[in-house]
């Protein structure tokens, strides 16, 4: 549930995808692109994150619909995209990875709010003081992408 942190498997779901975020290295460009590989830290960090989620996913009998998201989506979104502001949220790295995998798709997305309305995740019960998230350039990206008409917001 939302404050307990347990999955809701009652919701029936084909497939869970779920991105693994790690922070944008310093020096990250679209021109640089070797400077935005993620670190031995940050790639020891999703190993390790990789390892609890499908052992998660296991324990509720749901390790055939897992899809860890590749962490070439983030390095698609930094080289590709040019984006580089730290730590893309795993909204904005969705809406990379749908764009990736379906080019020809009519992509439409809701609940992104830039911090707007509140501070913290739709599924928590708590307000947060602060976010990682850089939410002005998520903001300034999501624009773009309408704006090419890569994406709808409903």
């Amino acid at each position: 549930g939302a404050q307990t942190g347990r999955m809701n498997i009652r919701t029936k779901v084909d497939k869970y995808i779920v991105p693994i975020v790690y922070p944008t290295p310093k020096g990250c460009a679209a021109s640089k692109p070797q400077r935005c590989r993620m670190n031995t830290a940050a790639g020891k960090h999703r190993r390790s994150t990789e390892t609890i989620l499908r052992k998660l996913y296991k324990r509720y009998n749901l390790d055939s619909k897992l899809e860890i998201m590749p962490s070439s989506i983030e390095q698609k979104l930094h080289t590709k995209w040019g984006y580089t502001s730290t730590w893309p949220s795993s909204g904005l790295l969705s809406i990379v990875y749908i764009l990736d995998k379906y080019p020809k798709a009519q992509v439409s997305i809701t609940g992104f709010d830039f911090l707007k309305k509140s501070l913290g995740h739709y599924w928590e019960k708590i307000r947060k003081t602060r976010t990682l998230h850089d939410m002005g350039a998520e903001g300034r990206f999501i624009r773009f992408l309408v704006s090419k008409k890569l994406i709808k917001v409903l």
